[in-house]
């Protein structure tokens, strides 16, 4: 299992975004220049290619602006404004299929960004069809849910999780995606949490090594003889 540190803006400092005034020419320029002269991929831990924090500047349910940081909050619904932040993080996976991986897990490390006690705080992992660039579109585009998980600040400062997100990949792929969306929700109000630049969440995809796909074809005759 290799990691792959794709040919992304953000180990430049970039976010590659639509309609932000961050965005520069180079940004758009890196999603023809994407590492897909490999084909068929082999397993690795794939870093984003893209990634941002979008709010919801008034409960509405859209996206209204892109954030500084990856963070995760929500307001308590009955004041105002009730603001609700989410975090989006695409990875490229040009040249994978449905039927060729074996596994695919999200992990990463969350980490406390307020310390109000709020009570425990619950992130939803939900996967999408991704484009390569973060869209205010991102925050509610349809999605699928991959599962949760949740710490209790303050006395957790920080927490380490781990999400098989097998199924979503393969259907996802099996769909056409050449990049896998993976939006991170807050499920009930809580204090913002952030996602360091230093530590993004990564995809991990596992494919059957060279050698085992040999002996499978190998062994389908003797199957085929057997049932014969």
């Amino acid at each position: 299992m290799q990691t792959e540190h794709l040919t992304d803006s953000y180990s430049r400092g970039r976010p590659i975004r639509s309609g932000n005034p961050v965005t520069t020419p180079e940004d758009f320029l890196f999603q023809t220049g994407r590492n897909t002269a490999a084909l068929p991929r082999t397993g690795a831990t794939l870093a984003p290619f893209a990634y941002s924090g979008i709010e919801d500047t008034d409960g509405g349910g859209s996206g209204d602006v892109f954030m500084d940081s990856a963070f995760i909050n929500a307001v308590d619904p009955s004041f105002t404004p009730h603001n609700v932040r989410k975090a989006m993080f695409e990875y490229d996976v040009t040249g994978y299929s449905s039927p060729s991986i074996t596994s695919a897990t999200v992990s990463g490390t969350l980490h406390v960004n307020n310390a109000l006690d709020t009570g425990v705080r619950t992130i939803n992992v939900q996967l999408y069809t991704g484009d390569g660039v973060m869209t205010l579109g991102d925050f509610n585009i349809a999605s699928t849910a991959a599962g949760s998980f949740s710490y209790h600040p303050p006395t957790d400062s920080q927490v380490a999780f781990s999400i098989d997100v097998t199924s979503q990949v393969k259907s996802l792929l099996t769909a056409g995606a050449q990049f896998v969306g993976v939006r991170y929700a807050p499920a009930n109000t809580q204090a913002p949490s952030v996602f360091v630049d230093f530590q993004q969440p990564t995809l991990t995809i596992a494919v059957p090594e060279p050698g085992t796909i040999a002996l499978l074809a190998l062994a389908a005759p003797l199957v085929l003889r057997r049932r014969r």
